[in-house]
Parts: C-alpha cells; sequence; structure tokens
C-alpha cells in the first residue's frame, strides 16, 4: 500500500468511515515512524476544530480522495506563501469547482475537503485566531514563505514551521521540525529558531537547520549565527560563513567545522547530498523526497554510514548504488522497498 492509499485510511478514521481490517493496517502504519503519527494527529486535530456537515446520503472517501487528486498539484512544486488570505481564497475557489452536480456526492465528505486543505497546506491555527501559524510540507513537496518582516524560509520535505503573523516588539521567533533554509532581513530584534533540543539565533543573516530524530544541524551560508542546546547549562557555538555545527540530544553543540556549503545544500537545488549518514537517516530522506516506503531488514545495516550525492536519479537507481556500497541488494513488493543483505 503506497503513502496515499494510507492517508486516504487516515480521512476514513477520522470520519468514522474505516472498517476494523482498515484500522489495523492503519495503526501499523502509524506506529511505524514519529512523521507518520504526527501526520495522523494533524488530521485529527483539524478534524476536531471543525464540525462536519450533516449528510443523508452515503460518501465515498475514495471517490471524493480521487477527485482531489484531479484537482490539486502535488509534488516538488514549490509555493510562495504571502498572506493567509489568498491561500484561503485559493482554497475556497478550488472547492468552488470541485463542488459541481456530478461531483457533488464525494465532495461532500468532510474527509474529502479535509485532506484537501491539509494537503495543499495546513494553518490549522489561523482558524483559532491566535495569529499563530502553523505551515507543513509534505512528502515530495516544497515550500517558499515570506515573514511579516521580510524574511524567507524554505521549506523542505516533510517538515513544519510556526511563527506568529506578526512578531513581538523584542523577537522574532519561529519553531521548525526538518529543514529549512532561512534568509532573515537585519533588524533590531533577534531572529530565533527553536528546534526540539536547540536553539539558532541571529540578527541577519543566511543559515540552514536541519532538525529531525533529536538532532540540530545548523550551516551558514552568510553573516554570523549563535548555536545553543535548549539546555542552556551546555553553553552555545558561534558559527560564521561556511562553517556547521550540531547539537546531537542534550549535550553541547560541536565545535565549528569548516565545511562545503554548497555541496551540503545540495537540497535546494533538488539534489540529495549524503556525507557520512547512516543508512537509516538516508532511507527517512529517501521515503520524503521521492514519497515511497523503505526500508532495511538488518539493523546492522541502518548504521552504516555513505557519503553520496544524487541528482535527478530514479529511486531504483539510488537504492541499486547504495546497496553496491553495502553489498546488499534490493526488492519491491506490495508497495515497499526492502534492502536486503547478501547472503
Amino acid at each position: 500500500m503506497n503513502k496515499t492509499n494510507y492517508h486516504k485510511l487516515c480521512a476514513k478514521s477520522v470520519s468514522g468511515q474505516i472498517t476494523l481490517d482498515e484500522k489495523q493496517i492503519l495503526e501499523n502504519w502509524i506506529n511505524t515512524s514519529p512523521a507518520n503519527n504526527a501526520y495522523y494527529n494533524e488530521i485529527s486535530r483539524a478534524w476536531n476544530l471543525s464540525e462536519p456537515p450533516v449528510m443523508q446520503q452515503i460518501i465515498d472517501v475514495d471517490e471524493g480522495w480521487f477527485r482531489v487528486e484531479q484537482s490539486l498539484e502535488f509534488g516538488s512544486k514549490t509555493e510562495n506563501i504571502k498572506t493567509p488570505g489568498s491561500t484561503f481564497q485559493n482554497l475556497k475557489n478550488l472547492i468552488g469547482r470541485l463542488i459541481q452536480p456530478h461531483y457533488r456526492p464525494a465532495v461532500y465528505s468532510f474527509a474529502t475537503v479535509l485532506i484537501l486543505a491539509v494537503g495543499f497546506i495546513l494553518l490549522r491555527d489561523q482558524f483559532l485566531s491566535t495569529g499563530l501559524q502553523e505551515i507543513v510540507t509534505f512528502n515530495k513537496q516544497k515550500m517558499q514563505i515570506t515573514l511579516s518582516d521580510g524574511s524567507q524560509i524554505h521549506l523542505n520535505c516533510g517538515s513544519s514551521i510556526r511563527f506568529h503573523k506578526d512578531f513581538s516588539d523584542t523577537v522574532r521567533q519561529v519553531i521548525l521540525l526538518g529543514e529549512a533554509f532561512f534568509r532573515v532581513s537585519h533588524d533590531e530584534r533577534p531572529f530565533v529558531v527553536i528546534t526540539e533540543n536547540a536553539s539558532t539565533r541571529v540578527l541577519g543573516t543566511q543559515f540552514n537547520v536541519h532538525a529531525r530524530n533529536t538532532r540540530t544541524r545548523v550551516i551558514v551560508q552568510e553573516g554570523r549565527v549563535k548555536l545553543s542546546s535548549i539546555q542552556e547549562t551546555y553553553g552555545n557555538v558561534i558559527l560564521s560563513k561556511g562553517q556547521m555545527s550540531q547539537v546531537a540530544g542534550n549535550v553541547s553543540p560541536d565545535p565549528p567545522e569548516d565545511v562545503n556549503v554548497e555541496h551540503l545544500l545540495g537540497w535546494l537545488k533538488d539534489r540529495l547530498v549524503f556525507e557520512k549518514t547512516p543508512l537509516g537517516e538516508i532511507l527517512d530522506e529517501l521515503e520524503r523526497y521521492y514519497d515511497i516506503s523503505v526500508k532495511s531488514m538488518d539493523p546492522e545495516l541502518d548504521q552504516k554510514t555513505i557519503t553520496a550525492t544524487f541528482e535527478d536519479e530514479s529511486i531504483e537507481t539510488v537504492l541499486a548504488s547504495l546497496c553496491l556500497t553495502l553489498n546488499a541488494k534490493f526488492e519491491y513488493d506490495e508497495d515497499i522497498y526492502r534492502i536486503i543483505n547478501k547472503p
């Protein structure tokens, strides 16, 4: 089963239309990774924030999802988000085009409309009128965001960011899960990126933050950045142009290291770049980049590190290259790629 089908099961679950067999399949998928669990939780929260319309006819979620996929342009196409109003106007127009007489039985499904909104862009907190916005990208989707201070954010696949529409008079703060590149407009107010285990503080510069699996890695393209552990007692480091550091868990940041910034930030140009990266992390990235399911069948393989760069390659070519390095092979069955040690 591919990810699209799992996402449809999420819609069926929150709308109460899921069967017992489907529920078991969905629960297994949710427990597979934190990303899957987070996706389902976002769907559930968004559903709970609104009241579904009362419908007398039988709703076909599968048909609704099909209509949505025909009308949305998913994938790696980037979107430039400037104001919430324009986003919701586009969504309103899209729904308006969908609600034609021959589409109504499907589109009236609240689950379908919910998935439509989430798939296009998730701005759940705007409905609460708190001023706090959350933007989420899914697999194969990247996004460009312009903040109220003029700062720009390039959000990578499978990431989320929260921020207030209007920053306070003393600080500009965003909360990141995943990866993003920041071009911060110079301002007397510090700009702070909060992750699970670290904070990055600047006044105005260009830098990349990668925050996954309790590890935060920062690469500076221009200017200077202060990287601190979320535990203040562990101190901080100052990074300058062309330097990198990371915080792994709740420890002190690594000493600054000179790196090839353009190479390591290849994701901005649709390249996959891995530098001494464990296979387990590489497979996670491939799932986000290609929107596929892939896993190794040997825990020891997950720990082996690989250095490689891929550009405009199919997933089969990438996996073949990785397996050649690992003396392994891959198989494809039931919508899942599996990497297996050679006998």
